[in-house]
């Protein structure tokens, strides 16, 4: 892994400049504005500890994902609860290129990790699984990232029934998952079968645009809830996360940004295709991985920022070389912004 490279988007901070920051997957909409009120009226519950239990976020989580409460747990964003998970295993499998931090997480708590390098389409299928025993952890992003690929329902099943025939464990990392044009629910798929053999974690990160927050969410059946329950600091989750849940889950505002994003996305997909030397791959989120043919992501990388640009390199991927970036979804302003700007640089 190249350590030039932070491990992450959103790394402004090493910038003395104000700058767009397309390396950071944040919905362009922001959050709801009602939650100003929420933050400034929740100050006093400052002033003493979190339920534990997070009995009430717990609940309204439930309600929103339209499940049962025992099957909900929360943390310091997804990150908190995958890394648990990790921790519950000893051998697990990582389809590269992925989400850094799982093998991040997985090299802490001394896994051993198969590598599966996916191919050029990126595209999950059914080999992959070749080699999987009885015990081990499979770790999906859905929708993938960097690619923003998403599983078909088809395929889904069929990875969870081999799961379930070798009693190895599924876990699904959905941190975009709200900005996804897919005809199934997860969560509503697994509900029937009190989701065993398999987890599904969510977070307000990205779609509801609080990173700050560091909410993080899932639904796991009994056993794993158990394990939580040990292993878990507590009071994990602060009380602004707590409040801000209150507003968060609102119909109106998720149709919304999804809808924005979608109709974004396609725009930008079709204007960056028609540049000489850039081949955008198809996502179902929102961001878009770059190929870049003739220039290297270092080259692309400075010019954007000479031009107050943000973008994520992705030579710290696996399965990535130097010549890919990844760029978000922001609004059709500055979408346009970062348009005419690859585009001057690619033509220059």
């Amino acid at each position: 892994m190249n350590s030039l490279i932070p491990s992450h988007g959103g790394d402004i901070y090493n910038y003395d400049k104000n700058l767009i920051d397309f390396s950071s997957n944040i919905n362009p909409l922001g959050y709801p504005k009602e939650l100003d009120e929420i933050i400034k009226s929740s100050f006093e519950d400052l002033l003493k500890y979190p339920d534990v239990e997070y009995r009430e976020l717990r609940a309204k989580i439930a309600k929103y994902l339209d499940t049962d409460i025992e099957y909900i747990e929360v943390g310091n964003g997804s990150v908190e609860i995958i890394d648990m998970v990790i921790s519950f295993f000893s051998r697990v499998f990582i389809f590269e290129p992925s989400f850094s931090e799982y093998r991040l997480r997985a090299e802490v708590h001394g896994l051993d990790i198969v590598s599966i390098d996916l191919d050029k389409s990126f595209e999950f299928t059914l080999d992959k699984l070749e080699g999987l025993r009885e015990g081990d952890l499979i770790i999906i992003t859905n929708p993938s990232n960097p690619t923003g690929k998403t599983l078909t329902k088809e395929i889904l099943k069929e990875i969870y029934l081999r799961v379930v025939d070798l009693n190895a464990y599924l876990l699904l990392d959905e941190a975009f998952f709200e900005f996804s044009d897919l005809d199934y629910d997860s969560v509503e798929l697994f509900k029937k079968l009190a989701y065993s053999n398999v987890g599904i974690v969510r977070a307000m990160t990205k779609f509801f645009g609080l990173p700050g927050i560091r909410l993080g969410y899932g639904v796991f059946e009994k056993d794993i809830i158990e394990k939580f329950s040990k292993k878990r600091l507590p009071w994990s989750v602060n009380s602004f996360a707590v409040n801000s849940s209150d507003i968060l889950f609102n119909k109106d505002y998720i149709d919304k940004s999804f809808k924005y994003v979608k109709e974004a996305r396609e725009i930008l997909f079709n204007n960056l295709k028609s540049i000489k030397g850039i081949s955008p791959v198809e996502s179902n989120a929102n961001f878009l991985l770059l190929k870049i043919d003739g220039a290297s992501e270092d080259y692309i990388f400075r010019e954007l920022l000479d031009r107050d640009i943000l973008v994520r390199r992705c030579s710290n991927y696996k399965n990535l070389d130097g010549t890919y970036i990844r760029v978000a979804v922001k609004t059709r302003e500055l979408n346009e912004i970062l348009y005419k700007a690859l585009r001057e640089i690619m033509e220059g």
